[in-house]
């Protein structure tokens, strides 16, 4: 729906208000009916000009996902580009003033549709977002956002806007000339009226003809800029970010190209990514998995404070997203000054937002001031959750425990363990039906994923409480069963322990590394280790080996774990040295002195060996905990091993991956592997049913 009026002075207002969504979004059913408006009011004589707003509390956010999904052919995904692009010229050479004024946030399309206007006016609202995110989706820009931007601020400033998907707020969006004007909300219309009033037939910086790119590739300057645009880009994302190098690519052609051409690059480039595999991947665990999981809680009331215990960096960064949800937040660590240091992490992370231009400084200093540090356990008193943030010994968290619970006997009781199993922890408590597991990630700002994990005897009320806490810290769950490492502990190390077993076989060390960058993992598998740190690893190995006793199964790199901390004293990069080197104020390095512990016998395996058995260790994995019943659906896998780990969203996720090879396909592989390196690849029941009916875990 649009209501359009025109005033006195001949000034069209266009207010965009979709029935039945709580945001406006761009689809083929909009695009039509904003494309008829906006002709209309072009060919009327009596209109000077045009102004477009929403009614919503937002502008546009962006396509309809669930739409854009259905598409069902590159030709169907270049004609939907190709409707919006032709209604954004239509726009811009119509000859008539067009302005947006922008009420709210203005994503994706929507900021495309403002790109295509000749001024840009924004409420300063400090939650209102404008961007261009599609990159993080596997997407890019198919309304003109490619072409526009480069052109409107010049390529050095809108490649890393387009590549990384930045959202900006307001004040940083003025900043670097994405929006021309701030004014206060209730000014917004009135502002655009008089531009148009005072410039009623603006013409497009790029199709005026003395327009020059701000990089010309044809020159040598130009061409080293772009060299080295692209030489970032590949040792950023290394071979598994199609969808940046599209983008990369539109952008090299706003350099060279009239916009015309190269909107039509731009529309080919989109069609391409939306039918690759990759991108709908990436869309199908990103979008609707999350969306999915989000559901899941309900509205009932969170509670207004929270106490986090542990001021380390998981509980400042549990803290920080809590203040940012509008708790007020009790950070309570053993002394004052611990406690005052995980506040000083937190205004560092909101800090890199403000730098970022996300936040502004006036709502940093709003969240900080919701952090209230103390060395006081007492202090739990009047709050409606607690989460236990201390490191891994039983016996310090039962203290906690036995404190919070004299404290505030009806307190929702969490832990951040990603270890101890949660019924063990529950056998302290006087009311263990209050008590769960919330699993954050680290850091904890910017990972979305939360493991919540029901212990024997948590109630389900206090279950529905945790998720919609989850729901209002803006995190996406999965519920998981409370066993060993629960799924993503168990799940990812196995991508360490694999690296250490090719490490023992003689694989070369650098090899390893770079397939599992080469897989689309963040870091190596050696990496790892050195992170945690192999003193932490090995502690949490012999831990479960007197829990479990004669029930342990060894696992590859027990001894890789126990030669590093107890013979050679490399423990890690926190201690200086490990599998890498540490030197200071140089890079690291792979430790020469592995080549004399871990011989390589091995120097021509083939990387894509490396890389099958890096990815299919945890998908086999994966899959005995889907059978096993940890996880409670192959939606579940997906999402936890992609925002809990980062395993490559391009394959979809840990179970996803299976389906890209194909479930018999993958059977074939790991009985080849399991014979060759170990039962630890042999494929669980499931798995060989699903080659026999040749079955999917999702639909195409």
């Amino acid at each position: 729906m649009i209501d359009a009026t025109t005033d006195k002075d001949g000034i069209c207002t266009l207010v965009l208000d979709q029935p039945a969504r709580s945001h406006n979004l761009l689809d083929r059913a909009s695009t039509a009916t904003l494309r008829r408006f906006i002709e209309k009011a072009l060919t009327d004589p009596k209109v000077i000009g045009i102004v477009i707003t929403s009614a919503k509390k937002s502008f546009l956010v962006g396509a309809d996902l669930d739409e854009l999904w259905s598409l069902a052919s590159a030709a169907e995904a270049a004609d939907y580009s190709a409707a919006v692009q032709d209604m954004h010229r239509l726009m811009e050479t119509g000859g008539k003033a067009v302005v947006a004024a922008l009420n709210g946030s203005a994503l994706g399309g929507g900021f495309e549709l403002a790109l295509a206007c000749h001024h840009r006016i924004a409420a300063d609202l400090p939650d209102l977002r404008v961007g261009l995110p599609e990159a993080t989706l596997g997407l890019l820009p198919g309304g003109g956002g490619t072409q526009r931007l480069p052109r409107l601020i010049g390529i050095e400033k809108a490649a890393p806007l387009l590549l990384k998907g930045i959202q900006l707020s307001p004040s940083h969006a003025l900043e670097k000339g994405l929006i021309d004007e701030l004014c206060a909300a209730g000014d917004l219309v009135d502002r655009a009226k008089a531009w148009i009033l005072s410039n009623p037939q603006p013409v497009q910086p790029w199709d005026r003809a003395e327009y020059k790119a701000s990089i010309d590739p044809r020159i040598p300057e130009g061409a080293a800029s772009f060299l080295k645009l692209g030489g970032d880009l590949r040792a950023s994302t290394w071979r598994n970010d199609h969808a940046r190098h599209a983008i990369l690519a539109c952008i090299y052609e706003s350099a060279v190209s009239t916009i015309d051409t190269g909107l039509k690059v731009e529309q080919r480039r989109f069609a391409e990514l939306m039918v690759a595999p990759a991108t709908r991947n990436i869309i199908r665990t990103t979008f609707f998995h999350t969306r999915q999981a989000r559901h899941r809680a309900t509205s009932i009331d969170s509670g207004k404070k929270v106490a986090v215990l542990g001021a380390g960096m998981m509980g400042a960064g549990i803290a920080t997203v809590c203040a940012n949800a509008g708790y007020k937040v009790m950070l309570v660590d053993r002394d004052q000054t611990l406690a005052d240091g995980g506040k000083a992490y937190a205004e560092k992370v909101l800090g890199r937002e403000v730098g970022a231009g996300v936040l502004s400084e006036s709502g940093m200093r709003e969240r900080l001031d919701n952090i209230v540090t103390t060395a006081d356990l007492g202090a739990v008193r009047g709050c409606e959750i607690a989460i236990e943030a201390v490191f891994e010994d039983r016996e310090v968290k039962a203290d906690i425990y036995r404190a919070v619970e004299e404290a505030q006997g009806d307190i929702l009781l969490a832990t951040n363990t990603s270890t101890l199993p949660i019924a063990g922890l529950a056998k302290t408590l006087r009311w263990p039906d209050r008590f769960i597991g919330l699993h954050f990630f680290s850091p904890v700002d910017r990972m979305p994923l939360v493991e919540v994990i029901p212990g024997m005897e948590t109630s389900p009320d206090t279950l529905a409480r945790a998720l919609a806490f989850i729901r209002r810290i803006r995190k996406v769950p999965i519920v998981v069963q409370d066993e060993r490492g629960f799924f993503t502990s168990r799940v990812f190390s196995t991508y360490v322990r694999e690296g250490l077993a090719l490490l023992t076989e003689g694989v070369p060390p650098a090899l390893i590394e770079h397939g599992g960058r080469l897989a689309g993992m963040p870091v190596g598998p050696l990496t790892v280790v050195d992170e945690v740190s192999a003193a932490t690893m090995l502690s949490i190995q012999r831990q479960n080996e007197r829990d479990l006793g004669e029930h342990y199964k060894p696992a590859p790199g027990d001894d890789v774990l126990a030669m590093l901390v107890d013979q050679l004293d490399r423990r890690g990069k926190k201690y200086g040295r490990g599998l890498y080197d540490y030197p200071q104020g140089e890079r690291k390095r792979l430790w020469p002195g592995l080549a004399i512990h871990f011989p390589v016998s091995k120097p021509d395996m083939d990387v894509e060996t490396v890389i099958d058995r890096l990815l299919g260790i945890q998908a086999v994995e994966a899959v005995r905990c889907l059978e096993e019943g940890v996880i409670a659906s192959a939606a579940d896998g997906d999402l936890g091993s992609v925002l809990g780990w980062n395993y490559p969203a391009s394959v979809g996720g840990a179970l996803a991956y299976i389906d890209g090879i194909g479930a018999r396909r993958f059977v074939e592989c790991c009985n080849v592997f399991a014979e060759r390196v170990g039962a630890r690849f042999s494929p669980p029941a499931v798995l060989k049913d699903m080659a026999i009916s040749n079955s999917r875990f999702h639909e195409i």
